[in-house]
């Protein structure tokens, strides 16, 4: 290998690396207002009024389900409609 080449590697080795350096994203530290203990106060008391689902680790269950006022056919029905007229929202579909 040419000692050109040799140093055109290492240079190509060296910029690349340097994309490396930062986090795309700097985030600034905001002081807290609150005690780590009223934090803590303050999600038991969501948890336990149901503000927010305690979850763990995992994704936890899925929401209640609802029961649908329409029935199968009227959905099939405006969804035949909407392709019909091309009133669905192409972000949904593959164009």
């Amino acid at each position: 290998m040419k000692p050109q080449h040799l140093f055109i590697a290492l240079a190509t080795a060296l910029i690349g690396t340097s994309a490396f350096a930062a986090e795309a994203t700097q985030f600034t530290n905001t002081p807290s207002t609150l005690t780590r203990t009223e934090v803590k106060a303050e999600l038991r008391t969501a948890i336990r009024e149901g503000e927010l689902a305690n979850r763990g680790e995992s994704y936890g269950e899925a929401d209640q389900q609802v029961a649908s006022t329409r029935t199968r056919r009227e959905v099939h029905a405006e969804a035949h409609h909407a392709v019909a007229h091309r009133s669905f929202n192409d972000l949904y579909v593959g164009s």
